[in-house]
């Protein structure tokens, strides 16, 4: 008599009504079959968000991971991180351990992806997913220091059906140097870095293979709407982002 080996799975728990899921029993160091991939890949479309929990890796071993979803950005601007230019480190203390000044061009820029944005939306061809990985988060009876995320099918679904109907056929521009000028006292850019991301423009609506419509929209890189005067784009600009409280999943804080 044989007994057939037990193969543990992984473990999907839904976080949020809204969006998210946690999943446990996985060890994202290992390098993880093509099939598990592409099954995580599955519930990313149905959750929007994955928290792995009880994770260590190394920055290597969190390049490997994601490597394994496809092909890494590199950062539009140089010396993000010590190993590569992959993986962009946000912290506010130094390599020394040290606590950045608030007017250190790296804290500047944290504020400036303190709103609301989609990943690499400044991009003529955005990133599918971005992958975060908590060293050392804020406590969880601080006050701020949280990641939230959006689900905008469901911001897109609250919004009135005349308003999609004005959207559909509209257009954002996206420009990487718009944090430049909400916040001046940042470095310019280098021609190279402009050249690296020229602005461009994508659709308000973006339409899932599977039908899903959501809203495709950012507050840190720009707040033009193509083909509209500058005020009254940037007044439509301003009541999309402002998405319903009910579609958005605060970030949970602790090490992972």
């Amino acid at each position: 008599m044989e007994q057939a080996e037990i193969v543990a799975r992984p473990v999907v728990t839904k976080l949020n009504p809204a969006l998210g899921a946690e999943i446990t029993g996985v060890d994202l160091s290992l390098h993880l079959d093509p099939e598990q991939i592409r099954e995580f890949r599955d519930l990313l479309d149905t959750y929007g968000v994955l928290c792995f929990r009880d994770q260590k890796l190394s920055e290597q071993q969190q390049i490997a991971f994601t490597e394994q979803w496809g092909a890494l950005e590199d950062f539009p601007e140089e010396n993000k991180t010590v190993a590569a230019s992959t993986v962009y480190n946000v912290a506010n203390v130094s390599a020394q351990g040290e606590h950045l000044p608030e007017t250190d061009h790296r804290v500047i820029f944290q504020k400036v992806n303190a709103l609301w944005h989609t990943d690499s939306s400044y991009r003529y061809v955005p990133a599918y997913a971005s992958l975060l990985y908590g060293i050392e988060v804020m406590p969880d009876d601080a006050v701020g220091g949280r990641t939230g995320f959006s689900n905008m099918v469901l911001a897109y679904e609250a919004l009135p059906d005349d308003l999609k109907t004005r959207i559909e056929p509209l257009h954002m521009v996206h420009s990487y140097e718009h944090g430049r000028r909400m916040f001046a006292s940042l470095p310019p850019l280098s021609n190279f870095e402009k050249n690296a991301v020229p602005p461009v423009s994508h659709p308000l609506v973006r339409v899932h293979p599977d039908g899903r419509r959501s809203l495709f929209i950012t507050a840190n890189a720009g707040n033009e709407i193509s083909g509209m005067p500058l005020e009254e784009g940037q007044a439509l600009h301003r009541q999309l982002v402002e998405c319903p409280a009910s579609t958005i999943l605060s970030g949970e804080r602790q090490l992972s």
